[in-house]
């Protein structure tokens, strides 16, 4: 067993199903959240009942309740709260920690309302004699199939080679498998891809209901990612990683994903105001990342069909008859 303190700041459903499968490997998971009443009904009870339908977590688990308590002794620290929150976390870190830490996160891609990453966000925030390292898990894993024992496979990337084989223990079990990969932003590039791109597969999805249009758009979507790769200079195998095809696939095909369910939404009800207000107040990280991506593409003057199409018809509500183009051009 790994003694090292592990601790989780947000105990959401992605977070809580990580800490409870850092828990068969660890001796020292704890756990921490602003809502207080979330953390005694746990702490009493050991379940999650409005995310989980009673599903009992392990009894290894400690809840801490003062922040400051929380991150003491604490070597790795698991950012488990929305992107939207983190520099919120980042602000409680630098007031209540005093020793260097190893970051991970599992939000990726861009804060809201930034043009920054994650990794980048924190880099620049994080009072310097605190940072140990930065990593970010990615990949294929709802939380409720993980929790129920689905076998599951993500990747993780770390600024530090070392901690990136330190989490795969952590965090590999019999049911749970994690790869590391060499490049951090290649992993945090692929999740905003991904996410932009499931904004796409609902939207299609709606638009054209048919499994066959769906799949066309999942493989133009797919070998457009390894194109946005290459020209913004990284490796574009990476697409082809968990963290890249593997997320494309669960998120770009089930209403399970907040991405998928707001294209979905806009292509049947086409209410972007809606959708962008649901986004400030949820996970809709993908509605973000199709704005940043296509910035980032503008100023280097490349295109990105559906990346540029899909800015078009949510932000500039043109005719969604512009995906047909798209969606047959060789």
């Amino acid at each position: 067993m790994i003694n090292d303190k592990i601790l989780f700041i947000g105990f959401g459903a992605y977070g809580s199903v990580l800490a409870n499968v850092a828990s068969h490997n660890c001796d020292n998971v704890s756990v921490w959240d602003i809502n207080r009443k979330k953390l005694n009904d746990f702490k009493n009870t050991r379940v999650l009942p409005n995310l989980f339908d009673y599903y009992e977590f392990r009894q290894n688990i400690n809840v801490i309740e003062d922040f400051e308590e929380a991150v003491k002794n604490s070597k790795y620290i698991v950012l488990s709260v929305p992107s939207k929150n983190i520099i919120d976390a980042i602000g409680q870190l630098n007031k209540s920690l005093h020793h260097k830490v190893h970051i991970i996160s599992i939000a990726k891609g861009f804060v809201p309302n930034t043009e920054q990453s994650v990794y980048d966000l924190t880099k620049d925030n994080l009072k310097k004699e605190l940072q140990g390292s930065f990593s970010v898990l990615s990949g294929p894993s709802h939380a409720r199939e993980i929790i129920e024992g689905k076998l599951t496979g993500v990747n993780v990337a770390s600024d530090n080679k070392q901690v990136g084989n330190a989490i795969c223990s952590i965090f590999t079990t019999e049911n749970f498998y994690v790869k590391q990969i060499p490049n951090i932003q290649e992993l945090i590039f692929c999740g905003a891809l991904k996410n932009a791109y499931s904004v796409g597969a609902g939207l299609i999805r709606a638009l054209y209901n048919s499994r066959n249009t769906s799949a066309l758009y999942l493989n133009k979507a797919f070998n457009e990612m390894k194109h946005v790769l290459r020209v913004l200079g990284m490796n574009p195998e990476i697409a082809s990683e968990l963290c890249g095809l593997g997320d494309l696939i669960v998120t770009g095909t089930t209403k399970m994903s907040r991405n998928y369910r707001a294209g979905f939404e806009f292509g049947t009800h086409k209410s972007a105001i809606r959708i962008f207000e649901e986004s400030q107040t949820s996970t809709i990280e993908g509605i973000h990342s199709i704005s940043v991506l296509r910035k980032i593409l503008k100023k280097r003057k490349e295109k990105a069909p559906i990346i540029d199409s899909l800015f078009e018809v949510l932000f500039r509500r043109k005719n969604t008859d512009i995906f047909s183009k798209i969606l047959i051009k060789k």
